[in-house]
């Protein structure tokens, strides 16, 4: 049996305390639509992917990501964010291209600035905000485990 996602009203939503209360402390799957309908981003995307595309460049410094290309099995490719975020726009929509998405890169050290633009003002401050970006694909659940990044020596 299946129960439907629970949904809530993401504009309402307007403190990390209510966030904890209302979203995390059920540990139950939800949508929030609207949360982020206010960004900058969200405006430029809503215009088209090239608009898109361009808004985020304003920020990109060049640093380089790690790609994920294909269709069931993903390779991944490191690529500069830009050249990722470029081929992405240039093959959206196209059937038969393979999917491609960057997931869950850090957004302070690839687009240095967006979060000053497009505030997620759910999450404390002490909590780094990180970008997903891909084609549209159906992907298993699963757990992603981050390594801690080592100490320089």
């Amino acid at each position: 049996m299946s129960r439907a996602l629970r949904e809530v009203d993401g504009r309402e939503l307007s403190s990390p305390a209510q966030f904890q209360r209302e979203v995390v402390e059920p540990c139950l799957p939800v949508v929030m639509r609207g949360l982020v309908s206010g960004w900058p981003a969200v405006h430029a995307a809503t215009r088209s992917a090239q608009d898109f595309r361009e808004y985020l460049l304003r920020f990109d410094n060049g640093a380089p990501t790690e790609a994920f290309v294909g269709d069931s099995n993903f390779q991944r490719r490191t690529m500069r964010f830009s050249d990722a975020l470029t081929e992405m726009v240039a093959t959206h929509g196209e059937s038969g291209k393979p999917t491609m998405y960057v997931g869950s890169a850090p957004v302070n050290e690839h687009l240095p600035g967006f979060a000053d633009q497009n505030v997620l003002q759910v999450l404390g401050a002490h909590i780094a905000p990180r970008i997903w970006l891909g084609h549209a694909s159906n992907v298993s659940a699963h757990f992603d485990a981050v390594a801690p990044k080592s100490a320089p020596s």
